[in-house]
């Protein structure tokens, strides 16, 4: 790049001497620290926004347009955007000392603004044709006339050569600086590539995160009402098998250590009757009467009974269950007279 800027100031120092113009200085828009390792970039979008990036990484940032400057609307953006770079703000003040008054940031951001595509590249090269971007005028020169005819054509002269010369590097460095062109573009390129992949990722991920959290609250509600069916399930058994025991087995106890057969054949026919109706309930195997008998025991409530048919001993042998007739016989031979409300396969037994 060194020699392209030497062509230019050759080509520039040319038309002056030729046709004794004004002259002005150019800088470029690209920028080589030394020891910088990264590739970055400060673009103008707009003329409200612009964007930094150094690698992979970007930062947008606010901006507002005076004459040829471009400021910051946030004082603080100047830090982040040096930090972002890896660049100290001595340095850049150095490098950009004719933009005085303004912010390091705004300084760069000044001199991207005035390159043909609004792009500062540091690190690296500028594409060819958009180098170099007038900033400020210094003072005029003339050719000296006084010099005489010989000077003229020896300036002349020169300028041809420098011009010959300017035109053989362009073309031998051209393809090149398209090579260093196409690499640059495939460099930025990638960067977007994958921060675009990373959003997807992002996206992806936060839609699995919405799927797990909607499957979590399905399963704590689940979960809420099996906890709730099982404290009414203790809660069932607590009172039923309270019951149990306080009506059927304490007594029962009592009649065997008093050894009294009829009373202990009495509560062994209702707990076998209870027992018959709670195992079918628990297995899902339950006929009309087990809710009758469970609630009968639970509740006390003869209502729950009612409507079932008694077995007496008015009751004709042929209207009698043949499965319940031996029950009946073991009964009447210790001098059972009822069974009360339980229910032995549907029927209440009473006065025999």
């Amino acid at each position: 790049m060194k020699k392209i800027s030497l062509i230019f100031i050759f080509f520039c120092w040319s038309i002056s001497f030729i046709y004794a113009q004004d002259s002005t200085k150019k800088i470029e828009n690209y920028w080589l620290p030394e020891n910088y390792e990264s590739v970055a970039t400060i673009k103008i979008i707009n003329s409200d926004s612009a964007l930094i990036q150094k690698d992979t990484a970007q930062l947008g940032i606010a901006i507002q347009k005076e004459q040829q400057k471009v400021l910051l609307k946030q004082a603080k953006d100047n830090e982040k955007v040096l930090k972002l770079l890896g660049l100290d703000s001595n340095l850049v003040n150095r490098k950009y000392t004719h933009l005085g008054g303004l912010k390091p940031t705004e300084k760069l951001l000044t001199t991207a603004s005035l390159s043909d595509d609004g792009i500062l590249y540091i690190g690296t090269t500028a594409p060819i044709g958009s180098d170099f971007k007038e900033l400020e005028p210094v003072e005029d020169f003339k050719i000296q006339e006084e010099k005489g005819n010989n000077n003229i054509i020896y300036f002349i002269l020169l300028d041809i050569l420098a011009l010959g010369l300017g035109f053989w590097l362009g073309m031998t460095l051209k393809r090149k600086k398209e090579a260093e062109k196409s690499k640059k573009q495939a460099s930025l390129a990638s960067s977007t590539n994958v921060a675009a992949g990373s959003q997807d990722d992002l996206n992806q991920l936060q839609t699995e995160i919405q799927k797990l959290q909607s499957e979590n609250q399905f399963l704590q509600q689940r979960m809420a009402r099996a906890l709730s069916q099982l404290d009414e399930a203790n809660t069932f058994d607590n009172i039923y098998f309270e019951n149990v025991y306080q009506a059927i087995i304490l007594p029962l106890h009592e009649s065997l250590e008093h050894g009294d057969k009829s009373e202990t054949l009495r509560l062994l026919a209702i707990a076998g009757a209870q027992f018959s109706s709670i195992c079918r309930s628990k297995t899902n195997k339950k006929v009309k009467h087990d809710d009758a008998n469970i609630q009968l025991l639970m509740t006390g409530n003869l209502q729950v009974t009612e409507a079932y048919p008694s077995i007496t001993r008015e009751t004709a042998i042929d209207k009698t269950p043949k499965n319940i007739l031996t029950l009946l016989e073991l009964l009447k031979d210790e001098n059972v007279k009822d069974l009360g409300d339980v229910l032995v396969l549907g029927y209440k037994i009473k006065d025999l």
